[in-house]
């Protein structure tokens, strides 16, 4: 919690976010690691495939209704699902 006020406080508009938590690393250690966990890149598109593919799976023209924030949701637990087992 302390450290997460800390960032808020600090906080700043930057060109290269990666930089600027590579420069906090040590006043944001918890952050930072929660970041570098978070924050990756896809060195292929088959995450976004995959991504795209879920939402295929869970927009369908039954569920035309569902509202865009409770899709999001939904399928970010099917995406992180298997880091709470």
């Amino acid at each position: 919690v302390i450290e997460v006020k800390k960032y808020l406080h600090i906080v700043e508009f930057v060109e290269d976010p990666l930089q600027w938590w590579n420069k906090m690393k040590l006043s944001l250690p918890n952050l930072y690691k929660l970041v570098c966990s978070i924050y990756v890149i896809p060195i292929t598109s088959s995450a976004s495939e995959r991504a795209f593919s879920s939402a295929d799976l869970l927009i369908t023209a039954k569920r035309s209704t569902l509202k865009p924030l409770k899709a999001n949701k939904i399928l970010f637990i099917h995406d992180n699902f298997k880091l709470i087992k």
